[in-house]
């Protein structure tokens, strides 16, 4: 090898060297190294308008118009397939803008099913209202079910906001999941989402 050779390979290695150094002490905020370089969260969030009609069961199939969803998702969720769409690590967000003059105990309902199998047999998850936690959905078994929990009206934000976060107890592996490449972790399939007064 050639004098001239050998200085490019080292000027080359000393390149890598320093993307290396760079991607590992990069200067980002938490949720961006969460997110794109530790991997260890689904939930980079996103501005979200929060546009949505009260009593709407927004489906997340990916043969259902997206528009409606794409206003409350914040952050959490893989893109939709057939039948739904899976929780993308341990926690999801949406945002629901009601505005000010929605001041009613609200019922949240969600069509999920966990992602069972011999090695997992219940998969929970932790909902927050605005900061606040309200409940548990529980799912036993790989079947959908329809959970709901009960908002009361004074957990609302000024504006008629509501923030809802699902924190999930157990997720599992993407790649255990059928033609799942992502080194997320996995946790619920979503089906549908609802928001609506108390009857």
């Amino acid at each position: 090898m050639s004098a001239r050779s050998f200085a490019l390979v080292v000027l080359m290695a000393l390149g890598e060297a320093g993307l290396l150094a760079f991607a590992a002490s990069a200067d980002v905020s938490p949720q961006y190294r969460a997110y794109y370089i530790d991997r260890t969260t689904g939930c980079l969030p996103r501005q979200v308008s929060g546009e949505y009609v009260l009593g709407t069961r927004l489906l997340l199939a990916e043969d259902q118009p997206q528009r409606a969803f794409d206003n409350i998702g914040i952050c959490g969720f893989a893109h939709s397939e057939p039948g739904g769409a899976w929780l993308r690590g341990p926690e999801a967000r949406l945002r629901f803008a009601l505005g000010p003059a929605s001041v009613a105990d609200l019922v949240f309902e969600m069509e999920a099913r966990g992602a069972i199998d011999r090695t997992l047999k219940r998969q929970q998850a932790s909902v927050s209202v605005n900061g606040t936690v309200v409940g548990m959905f529980d799912y036993p078994d790989g079947e959908f079910r329809t959970q709901m929990l009960t908002i009361p009206a004074r957990m609302l934000e000024s504006g008629g906001l509501v923030d809802i976060d699902l924190t999930m107890i157990d997720t599992r592996p993407a790649d255990t999941l059928k033609g799942k490449s992502d080194s997320r972790r996995f946790s619920l399939f979503v089906k549908s989402v609802r928001l609506a007064p108390l009857q």
